[in-house]
């Protein structure tokens, strides 16, 4: 669940005022050294070539605490070698500086450790609760919200996280109007990211049952991933879905057409089933009781097209 790339991590997570935060660290680590090294050339040729070193992998791999502990212990070691190069320039800040620097300290804590901390806990005990039996799926419900409810990095993984155990047991209305509202909110920031709005879809056709206005909601953000991604035969699929829900099943017929055409390897018996229910639907029997067939051909044991034959009369 991690990008193997920290930087790129870290302006997905953190956006561009936490990706060039990140980025100073090394740039002011650089510039310490290289101001204090004429007499340490040896040294300090060293300890840039590691933090050197410590980025470039950091572009192929994500952190760890071993990691993590490395690089804050060579950084305190830098500050320690700063502050002992420039001992005789110190002199005493003010009391209020001293307290707006311990406060951004702590802050920087509670927001980039702590908070992160408590989600990662949050979504490791919802992980181990989700495959166990119904009660204990109760309690995954409550630590993936929870999870949903703390700052810092690692909220979009919580996001995702719950987002998939919701989609995947559709517990309660309660927990879905929670996660929508959540996936709008991102949407809003990262409108083209295809995750969010593919979830969203799937929960607007589940709300579009019991209120329409949901079922155009689904159609608009679908029809926007098609945009931008044209090529994904799946966003066809879904767009077939929501028309079908209103109604309008020519043009399903056409976007599961367009599945169809696109996949390189289709569900034969899916789309087979889909194709009968819009003709189903538009009174077309001959059609449907044809394509009512091929679902059967591809997979006998379908138990929903014996029932929409038997429906049909055969």
């Amino acid at each position: 669940n991690n990008a193997h790339n920290k930087v790129l991590e870290v302006a997905v997570e953190s956006g561009a005022i936490g990706l060039l935060s990140y980025l100073f660290i090394f740039v002011a680590v650089v510039y310490l050294l290289l101001k204090s090294i004429k007499g340490n050339e040896m040294r300090n040729s060293i300890l840039i070539g590691l933090f050197v070193a410590f980025f470039a992998q950091n572009i192929f791999i994500f952190d760890t605490f071993g990691s993590y502990l490395a690089l804050f212990l060579s950084l305190g070691f830098v500050g320690f070698l700063a502050g002992k190069e420039n001992n005789s320039e110190i002199k005493k800040a003010p009391d209020s500086f001293l307290f707006l620097i311990l406060i951004a300290v702590l802050f920087s804590f509670w927001y980039g450790i702590w908070q992160p901390f408590k989600t990662a806990k949050a979504l490791s005990y919802a992980n181990s609760f989700q495959y166990e039996g119904n009660t204990v799926k109760e309690l995954a419900l409550y630590k993936y919200i929870e999870s949903l409810s703390y700052k810092g990095g690692g909220q979009y993984s919580a996001l995702i996280h719950s987002t998939r155990f919701i989609n995947n047991n559709f517990p309660n209305d309660e927990s879905i109007n929670l996660i929508i509202d959540k996936l709008e909110k991102y949407k809003k920031r990262v409108p083209e990211n295809t995750i969010i709005r593919g979830f969203l879809t799937n929960f607007y056709i589940y709300k579009g049952g019991f209120d329409k206005k949901y079922l155009d909601l689904a159609e608009n953000n679908i029809r926007y991933l098609i945009d931008i991604s044209p090529a994904r035969p799946e966003f066809y699929d879904a767009l077939g879905v929501v028309l079908y829900e209103k109604g309008i099943y020519k043009e399903a017929r056409n976007s599961y057409d367009k599945y169809y055409s696109l996949h390189p390897n289709p569900n034969e018996a899916d789309y087979s089933f889909k194709m009968a229910l819009t003709y189903y639907k538009e009174g077309n029997k001959e059609k449907a009781v044809e394509y009512a067939k091929k679902v059967l051909e591809f997979s006998p044991s379908h138990s929903q097209a014996p029932e929409l034959l038997k429906v049909l009369g055969y």
